[in-house]
């Protein structure tokens, strides 16, 4: 294996242990015999289990990346980029099981492995400034969304939204029957979501 590959694979390695155990009971030495490599090679790597965790997030994240064809904002209407930020996320939770797991294990270490410097933060505070409050604003101006609209506070109300799907699904499950790992409930999911945040946003 090559630098590129073995980098990788230890980084899925740490996913499906971290997954398994979470962060704090994960073995370094699973890891690495997972990966095919030895135990001083994942140190050579990632000089820590906090730094491999960081790269885990962050390759898990990726999948999420609400940054991905930004330009495609240019040729949408608010209320279209509305629902296309909607399914990007929906896509992003659907294809990345792994993301909702590392998420809510990452909220009871109050985002202690994630430093400001991170990508996926980074990537996140630059869309939600240049790119959420350019659509609200548009919006706004084409007289769609009401004026009292915060940008940053509806971004957010709509990613939580759209997420509390994924990271409630067992709740969902056994209480409502609703199944998210159903592509026929996933869709219901996105469906309710758009009609419920435009009657948000809306005049």
């Amino acid at each position: 294996m090559n630098k590129a590959e073995t980098i990788e694979n230890i980084i899925a390695a740490a996913t499906r242990e971290i997954n398994l155990k979470g962060v704090d009971r994960a073995s370094i030495s699973t890891i690495a015999e997972n990966a095919g490599v030895t135990k001083q090679l994942v140190y050579h790597y990632f000089k820590n289990k906090d730094i491999l965790y960081s790269a885990v997030l962050e390759s898990v994240a990726n999948g999420i990346r609400l940054t991905k064809n930004i330009e495609i904002y240019d040729t949408l209407s608010p209320v279209e980029s509305i629902n296309h930020i909607i399914d990007t996320i929906i896509s992003g939770f659907s294809r990345n099981p792994n993301y909702v797991i590392l998420a809510l294990d990452q909220s009871l270490h109050e985002n202690n492995h994630i430093s400001k410097n991170n990508e996926f933060i980074s990537s996140m505070n630059y869309f939600v400034d240049n790119v959420f409050s350019l659509i609200i604003k548009k919006g706004k101006e084409k007289g769609t969304f009401r004026k009292s609209l915060d940008s940053r506070l509806a971004f957010w109300m709509i990613f939580n939204l759209v997420s509390s799907g994924f990271l409630n699904s067992n709740m969902m499950l056994s209480v409502s029957e609703i199944n998210m790992q159903s592509n026929h409930d996933i869709e219901l999911w996105r469906i309710s979501v758009r009609d419920f945040v435009l009657n948000a946003l809306l005049l």
